[in-house]
């Protein structure tokens, strides 16, 4: 019916409506003809990089854009900021990339179609998949995700490619020397000896009073939930069926045939000196130098392929037979060397290496990643996984235990009992510290035996050891790549697991040798190098892009990620293609 009026009463409606607009034009005229224009939002400068200025409206529109393109980034990069010391933004983030951009622009850097769209297919598998296809209806959809346009999407990844271009050109000065791979080398593989007294945490627990109920509550509070001291992470149990390839590896022969076979097609592992130019032959170890190695390569390859062949068809029968129980189906295939077991409650740190199956991955994961997603009502065994030690597959067995915070009550022993070794060791670390400030005042490393005798404290010596966390000569109390200088005393040093402080004295030193570093030069420059872009990203990056591209804060009021990002559409203004 109010259609129908409608359609009777259109013109006097028209009308009205006509009427009201020229009124409402005509008074938002008077009012600005009295009152003049207002301020046009995001026509402000808010920034000056690269040596141009750079408006509200520019910036909203760059750090929206990216920030949806590179939500994943951004959002890691606010997830890092939380912790203490890191005093930069993610607005800081898009400013320095902004100026990073605007220098590639300036240089006239450039980049092809081909490359966004190799840029546009990463992003697009790193969401779907690794083998994901990016077809027309693929894009389509991965740029509906991005609530942009295509031409946006490009424009976002053009910009994004010149930028890291630059930023490849300011790593460029991150390149480690010889020196600074040599230091790095040194310090890994130096060694010393050294003399050290001890300050045992069980020594001063009579001195520690017990704690209150306050005191107990707040401790637990502090140090419970994942990741923490109180956490009850999940476990599962499971059962599996395994071969040991040394076992098969016994009954399996080869030829010389197959061997020489193999040799000669992979004749290139064992080259000793590449042709050096015409008229000259490469050099390569003897086949009968080699041969026992080749054997032992085929004689595994073999045991595997067999070994896989049986669990496969132990994997379909389990699979084809109502009500199976692996343990009777593993019995009578003894004369294959299948070995079953099942585990106790098992968390995903402990599966990573399980006793009778070692180190194992299977489709690019490990077992204790499959292990934790595996529905223990689901029928069927695990694909084939390969080991340290074989070959085996396996089922979760039972309901699996759910990660929980336990309450106070169930630990509250524990937490009483952790808050005074914690507070021995305090006191073992002040003992320590008071031993290192009266030898001082005694005559100081030089008197180091002759005071701690008198202290009555036995002085324990360690053998050579390399101070880097592979020897296991070096004391617990003594932190990987330590700076132990010769003949200085260092301390207080604590092990929470030994319970222990301790001063130390170097007594012996042997530096590392230059002749194993020409071996290992490429390695330590390349973990050099790795580390520097790691701090210069973590710690440098963007203050220093910052400074490099002459930023200056023009805003006056606060950064805009503190505002409704919302509204801050991307932009597909011609001077920033």
């Amino acid at each position: 019916m109010a259609f129908g009026w409608l359609i009777r009463h259109q013109k006097k409606v028209l009308f009205v409506l006509a009427v009201a607009l020229i009124i409402g034009w005509g008074l938002q005229r008077a009012l600005t003809s009295l009152l003049g224009p207002g301020p046009q939002r995001g026509a402000e400068v808010w920034g000056r990089i690269a040596g141009e200025d750079v408006t509200e409206s520019e910036f909203r529109s760059f750090l929206g854009s990216w920030g949806r393109v590179f939500r994943s980034e951004f959002d890691g990069y606010t997830i890092r900021l939380r912790y203490p010391g890191d005093n930069v933004t993610v607005d800081d983030l898009a400013w320095a990339y902004l100026g990073l951009y605007k220098l590639a622009r300036q240089t006239g850097e450039g980049v092809s179609d081909r490359a966004v769209l190799e840029t546009k297919r990463y992003l697009y598998q790193s969401s779907r998949g690794p083998g994901a296809r990016l077809d027309e209806t693929a894009e389509k959809w991965f740029i509906e995700q991005m609530r942009m346009t295509g031409q946006q999407v490009d424009q976002v990844l053009r910009q994004r490619l010149m930028a890291e271009s630059m930023f490849g050109q300011l790593l460029l000065a991150l390149e480690p020397t010889d020196e600074e791979a040599w230091k790095q080398y040194s310090a890994e593989n130096r060694a010393v000896r050294v003399q050290y007294v001890e300050f045992l945490r069980d020594s001063f627990l009579d001195k520690v009073q017990e704690p209150s109920e306050k005191e107990v509550k707040e401790y637990y509070e502090a140090r419970k939930g994942r990741g923490r001291r109180y956490f009850n992470p999940a476990a599962v149990r499971i059962e599996y069926a395994a071969i040991a390839l040394d076992k098969l590896k016994a009954n399996i022969t080869t030829t010389v045939e197959e061997l020489k076979k193999y040799y000669e097609d992979n004749k290139d592992l064992y080259l000793i000196k590449e042709k050096a130019g015409e008229g000259t032959e490469a050099e390569y170890l003897p086949f009968l130098e080699v041969k026992p190695q080749i054997e032992a390569v085929l004689k595994r390859r073999r045991a595997s392929e067999k070994a896989v062949q049986i669990l496969e068809s132990l994997r379909t029968a389990y699979k084809d037979t109502v009500g199976a129980q692996l343990e009777a189906m593993v019995k009578v295939r003894k004369d294959e060397e299948v070995e079953y077991s099942q585990t106790p409650f098992l968390t995903e740190v402990e599966l990573l290496e399980v006793p009778g199956i070692g180190i194992a991955r299977a489709d690019g994961k490990g077992l204790a990643q499959l292990a934790m997603e595996a529905d223990p009502k689901e029928k069927g065994l695990s694909p084939v996984m390969a080991s340290s030690e074989g070959r085996f597959v396996f089922r979760v067995i039972g309901e699996p235990k759910e990660a929980s915070v336990p309450e106070l009550a169930e630990v509250k022993g524990q937490v009483i009992s952790d808050i005074k070794k914690d507070e021995a060791l305090g006191k073992a670390r002040e003992a320590a510290q008071t031993f290192i400030d009266e030898l001082k005042e005694a005559g100081g490393a030089d008197k180091f035996e002759e005071f701690a005798k008198r202290r009555k404290l036995a002085v324990k010596e360690t053998p050579m050891f390399v101070n880097n966390v592979y020897d296991t000569s070096r004391p617990d109390f003594i932190d990987r790549m330590s700076p132990l200088e010769l003949g200085e005393v260092h301390g207080p040093m604590s092990s929470v697991r030994d319970g222990v402080s301790a001063v130390v004295k170097v007594v012996q030193e042997r530096e590392a040798e230059r002749a194993g570093f020409d071996g290992e030069r490429k390695l330590k420059r390349d973990y050099v190098l790795a580390m520097k872009v790691t701090e210069f990203r973590r710690a440098v990056f963007p203050k220093t892009v910052l400074e490099f591209t002459g930023y200056e804060d023009l805003r006056p009021r606060r950064k805009p990620s503190e505002e409704a990002e919302e509204g801050a559409e991307p932009s597909t203004d011609s001077d920033n293609e």
